[in-house]
């Protein structure tokens, strides 16, 4: 993403697929994005709820931002509220990824300032966390390394990454609390690339929603990216995931978050990672 803002006046890419819609409704509102195109699918009614009005992208998966993973041979009783990992009990416990150097992070901060009201009260939420011995990690993966060593007691990562690893240490098990942020997979082409590329990349999204393309991102990273929840109707999660009706989950309004990315990434490094 950095590349492509980097590139915005002479893009060098045709097709972009990342978790996180938010950029994406950032481009758009830039008419950065070809616009008008769906794949012939069968949305499940949360796809269709971030689906936008101009068709200038395509959700592809659901994960969820983020999982609260724990090794369940140190942590009996497991935080249920967002309000308890303030509490003396996870003082310096808890760890996360950075939102200005984990992109699916950002709609984890982003979502906790919607449900709690307000950019302001996230922000208060936060140096209250931090307060309490918030540990800062880079991505997901380091996160996950910091909890598997002990260095904290709960980590906040996708909850892809979460079951992955709990494939390698059956000690880490998930919890979702209330809410977590439903996190789409999306597909966005270039507006501004040739006409042949835009071509191309229509007919790989295509493929992508085809019955074969299903087949093949349920299969072919079951313990990483394979680890998601479908976006057409017919298709049913991996075993390790767990029911979709069962996630606590909201959605953001890309349009209204995508824009107030780098100001909050700002603000987090400069006030919760500082």
């Amino acid at each position: 993403l950095a590349k492509i803002q980097a590139e915005i006046n002479n893009p060098q890419w045709g097709l972009l697929w990342v978790d996180g819609d938010e950029a994406f409704a950032a481009l758009d509102k830039q008419h950065y994005l070809v616009r008008g195109f769906e794949p012939k699918a069968d949305w499940t009614a949360a796809a269709l709820r971030v689906l936008p009005p101009d068709h200038s992208y395509v959700p592809t998966g659901f994960t969820a931002m983020p999982a609260l993973v724990y090794n369940s041979a140190v942590v009996a009783s497991p935080p249920t509220s967002w309000h308890q990992l303030l509490q003396p009990q996870w003082k310096n416990a808890v760890g996360m990824n950075n939102p200005a150097v984990s992109g699916p992070t950002y709609p984890f901060v982003a979502g906790m300032m919607q449900s709690l009201g307000g950019v302001a009260q996230g922000e208060s939420y936060f140096s209250q966390l931090k307060a309490n011995g918030l540990k800062i990690y880079p991505t997901n993966k380091p996160t996950l390394a910091a909890l598997i060593q002990g260095q904290i007691k709960v980590a906040l990562v996708q909850n892809s990454a979460g079951i992955g690893a709990a494939y390698q240490d059956k000690s880490l098990k998930l919890a979702y609390l209330n809410p977590v942020t439903l996190l789409p997979s999306i597909i966005g082409i270039d507006g501004k690339a040739s006409a042949q590329e835009q071509l191309e990349a229509k007919e790989f999204v295509n493929f992508v929603f085809s019955a074969a393309g299903q087949h093949q991102r349920l299969i072919g990273d079951p313990h990483g990216d394979s680890l998601f929840w479908p976006v057409v109707k017919g298709y049913r999660q991996l075993a390790a995931v767990p029911p979709f009706s069962s996630i606590p989950y909201q959605v953001l309004n890309a349009y209204t978050w995508g824009p107030r990315e780098a100001s909050i990434d700002e603000w987090f490094s400069n006030n919760i990672v500082a």
